[in-house]
């Protein structure tokens, strides 16, 4: 009976250990070193470098979630390999949530391109994290109901709450779709722009991927350059009351990072 009590005890400990669904695939979980062992450190940075996804190396580790294997990174100094963070196949799944038409109306299309040519930007933001620059299609008013109609025709939830308010200024409303979704917009919007602003979707849509995406990091004047686009440089040009460039950049929809 003491015999039988032991074993037991044992393979609670073993099952706690390593993960009852983790010992049938990956690696074996029990040749795995120590954490405390000077042999942890060099075996656990070869699995994460070589696992395609937190998912991969949780498995070959044994554990039982992944919150131990970030534990280990942020002891360890290690940072986590660029693919985990870019999850690909999230980012398949939300492209195909994105109607291939947004909009199947032209009265709703062409009172999306007015909207856009009086009240609207094309503009682009940089996101550190997967480095990649996204389209944003952005319209902000101080009346909220053209805006609500703007966001049930995109497809995207309406604002709960207004923009941050200016001193002297109304509160603004604003509809902003992004990435795919803003291409789309773009293209099915594009005959009914004039001007300045259909150069700049012209643009747009030539400098960014169909999937409203570009790798690398680029500002507003890398694709709307100022000698091309001089309507994008806003305020006073006199000397005394030049913007940085920086400022500039910004103002020509460089955006903040995601």
């Amino acid at each position: 009976m003491i015999l039988l009590g032991s074993w037991v005890f044992l393979l609670v400990c073993n099952r706690t250990d390593v993960g009852e669904s983790d010992l049938a695939s990956g690696d074996d979980p029990i040749t795995r070193p120590s954490a405390r062992s000077p042999e942890f450190a060099p075996y656990f940075e070869d699995v994460v470098k070589t696992s395609k996804t937190v998912g991969e190396a949780v498995r070959r580790f044994g554990y039982a979630n992944p919150s131990v294997i970030y534990h280990h990174l942020r002891r360890l100094g290690i940072e986590a390999p660029l693919q985990w963070r870019l999850k690909p196949y999230v980012s398949l799944k939300q492209q195909g949530r994105v109607p291939a038409v947004i909009m199947q109306n032209q009265v709703d299309r062409g009172w999306s391109g007015g909207m856009v040519q009086g009240e609207g930007g094309i503009l682009a933001h940089y996101s550190k994290r997967v480095n990649v620059t996204a389209l944003d299609v952005r319209i902000a008013m101080t009346d909220p109901d053209p805006v609500f109609r703007l966001c049930d025709l995109f497809g995207v939830a309406r604002p709960a709450k207004s923009l941050p308010r200016r001193p002297r200024r109304k509160p603004n409303w604003e509809c902003n779709v992004g990435g795919l979704r803003a291409y789309r917009v773009l293209q099915e919007i594009l005959p009914f722009l004039f001007g300045g602003k259909l150069k700049e979707a012209e643009r747009a849509l030539q400098f960014f991927t169909p999937s409203g995406y570009h790798k690398g990091r680029f500002g507003g004047f890398d694709i709307w350059p100022r000698n091309e686009f001089p309507s994008r440089s806003k305020g006073p040009s006199s000397p005394g009351h030049q913007k940085s460039p920086e400022m500039l950049n910004e103002m020509s929809g460089y955006g903040t990072e995601a």
